[in-house]
């Protein structure tokens, strides 16, 4: 009989398939890198329109750079939804934003809120996050307030890779900071697991 494999073995193969992600500026790429820092994966981006500086503040369109990890993923999929425990501990003390950490239909009102903004003010909603929004965090680099609200609407506010309504972002600098990725990118990382919470991402130029 073959050996049976032990729950150690089984917790090590898990932690070998941790993936990161590693994001360049300057040539507007990403890369996803295995647990050995291969690239298995590789696609164009969008970038902020602030240009390759040191980040500020979360009004001036800058990219930041610097290692984050990811602590909140919303999609289509409601199933895919996740928040980092932090998040859910601040905010859950916030009457108005309470309902919103909620794991399950709090995130999926959540992103429903977000898609539904009109940040132009033409007065229909810019669904400007796409099909999904892999929200930040840093020690080191400004990835914003988090919860905040537009114009009385609950959102997220955040250093994010995300969706675009507008494909010809790809591979410009025109977002107000984040990241923007094409729907087949954001479909890979989400659902093939490659981005979880707590996954390092490194944007350098």
């Amino acid at each position: 009989m073959p050996p049976s494999v032990n729950n150690a073995d089984k917790l090590n193969s898990i932690q070998e398939e941790r993936y990161s992600l590693l994001i360049h500026r300057v040539d507007k790429r990403l890369e996803v890198l295995n647990n050995q820092s291969v690239p298995i994966y590789k696609a164009t981006i969008g970038i902020g329109k602030g240009g390759l500086k040191d980040k500020q503040n979360m009004n001036d369109f800058v990219t930041p750079t610097g290692e984050m990890r990811v602590d909140l993923i919303l999609y289509k999929k409601s199933e895919y939804n996740q928040i980092a425990q932090d998040n859910v501990k601040r905010f859950i003390k916030v009457t108005q934003y309470r309902n919103l950490v909620n794991p399950q239909q709090g995130l999926a009102q959540l992103f429903k809120n977000m898609s539904s903004l009109d940040f132009d003010g033409n007065g229909s909603p810019d669904s400007a996050y796409g099909n999904g929004y892999i929200g930040l965090t840093s020690t080191t680099s400004i990835t914003g307030p988090k919860m905040s609200t537009f114009q009385g609407t609950p959102y997220w506010f955040s250093i994010a890779l995300h969706g675009t309504p507008d494909p010809d972002n790809i591979g410009q600098a025109n977002s107000g900071g984040c990241i923007h990725l094409d729907s087949n990118t954001l479909q890979q990382l989400i659902e093939k697991g490659w981005v979880k919470l707590g996954t390092k991402v490194t944007i350098v130029d």
